[in-house]
């Protein structure tokens, strides 16, 4: 009882000098493809008025926890510590907060604090070159127009208001007197070599493996083909969702909702294709 008694009196006394720390983050880079290295560089400042202890602080990092040490800091000091993010797998993770805590030497009482303070770093699916898809139907220069169809064609879409870099000589002076304003004329290419891809995201087709992984790396690798040779692109999921439309350009907003794609049990192929069917070109 009396061992007991000095133990508890002694982590009490122990736990009173509590660190307090600030950490700023930083990670470089906050996009990085699976299995590449992404470093965080953590800052940690002293602010209290007497010297922190040397110290081990933990990460959150999604679910699991990345230890960091923290050496001795005098009052206002402050050390960087670059650490490894673990990039094994694809996912959106978030990386914080910080939580720095000191305990006893006989590990009876922990007192610490917890930075609020978080980023978010993709991971992005391994992607392979590759050739787009072939198209071997001609162009229709006199075909349907679309919104969403790449601009720089012959075919007249609409009128609209003129942005720098327009060129003059689509300026349609007529409308633009009416109106006060610069309008121009819109012209769109009335076709251009569509894919189509239906990621099946259905958990009970590809079980306990890494299926459904291999399955995304090979989405991305279409989707990057097609963005690159500036074909349009649309990709669909089994269970609805729209991941990239013909007016998405930019490869990583596509990488980056692949990263965050999972699977679900109620998702379905055979409804989605229906329905891919029935749209516009079939």
């Amino acid at each position: 009882a009396v061992s007991g008694a000095f133990v508890g009196a002694a982590a009490a006394v122990w736990s009173l000098a509590r660190p307090r720390l600030r950490a700023e983050r930083e990670l470089r880079p906050n996009r990085v493809v699976e299995g590449l290295q992404a470093i965080a560089h953590l800052t940690v400042t002293n602010t209290s008025r007497r010297r922190s202890p040397s110290l081990v602080a933990l990460e959150q990092f999604g679910d699991a926890l990345v230890p960091v040490s923290v050496p001795s800091l005098a009052s206002g000091a402050s050390h960087t510590r670059p650490y490894r993010l673990p990039t094994d797998r694809r996912g959106v993770f978030r990386v914080g907060p910080l939580t720095v805590s000191r305990a006893d030497p006989f590990h009876v009482l922990r007192r610490g604090q917890s930075e609020r303070s978080t980023e978010t770093l993709w991971v992005h699916p391994l992607t392979h070159d590759m050739a787009p898809f072939p198209n071997g139907r001609a162009r229709d220069l006199e075909g349907p127009t679309s919104g969403e169809a790449p601009q720089g064609g012959v075919a007249f879409h609409t009128l609209r208001e003129y942005v720098v870099g327009d060129d003059l000589r689509l300026i349609h002076w007529r409308s633009s007197a009416r109106t006060g304003t610069l309008v121009v004329r819109h012209n769109v290419d009335t076709f251009q070599p569509r894919t189509l891809v239906l990621l099946d995201t259905s958990s009970a087709v590809y079980g306990t493996g890494d299926g459904f992984e291999q399955v995304v790396r090979v989405a991305a690798s279409l989707a990057l083909a097609s963005l690159r040779n500036h074909f349009p692109l649309r990709m669909r999921t089994s269970g609805g969702t729209l991941l990239v439309s013909e007016s998405t350009s930019r490869p990583d907003q596509v990488l980056d909702q692949l990263a965050a794609l999972g699977t679900a049990p109620t998702d379905s192929l055979s409804a989605v294709t229906r329905q891919a069917t029935r749209q516009p070109g079939g």
